[in-house]
C-alpha cells in the first residue's frame, strides 16, 4: 500500500487489486483456508481504509481473487480437496 499512497485513485484500487492477485496459497484444512480468505479481504479493506480514509470499491473483484488464488488442497497429492477430489491443482 506504501506504494500506491502517490497514486490517483483510480490507479490506486487497480494497483491494489494488482498486488491481492500475487498472493497464492494452498492449505489442505478447508477451515484454514476459510479464515485466511476472510482474514486477507479484512486486511486489504481495513489497509485501504486506513490508508486512503475510504471504503475500498472494489470488494466483490477482489473476494473473487481471493477465492481464485487462496485453495484447499493437498501439495504432497497436488488434488484438490473440496468440489472434485481428484482434480488436479495445476
Amino acid at each position: 500500500f506504501y506504494n500506491c499512497l502517490d497514486l490517483p485513485p483510480e490507479q490506486r484500487t487497480k494497483a491494489v487489486l494488482t498486488i491481492l492477485s500475487n498472493i497464492y496459497g494452498i492449505d489442505i484444512q478447508a477451515k484454514n483456508v476459510d479464515l485466511c480468505k476472510r482474514h486477507l479481504l479484512d486486511t486489504v479493506c481495513d489497509a485501504y481504509e486506513f490508508f486512503f480514509g475510504e471504503p475500498f470499491p472494489y470488494f466483490m473483484q477482489a473476494a473473487v481473487i481471493i477465492n481464485k488464488n487462496i485453495i484447499c488442497g493437498d501439495t504432497f497429492t497436488l488434488l484438490k480437496h473440496l468440489s472434485q477430489p481428484q482434480q488436479s491443482l495445476f
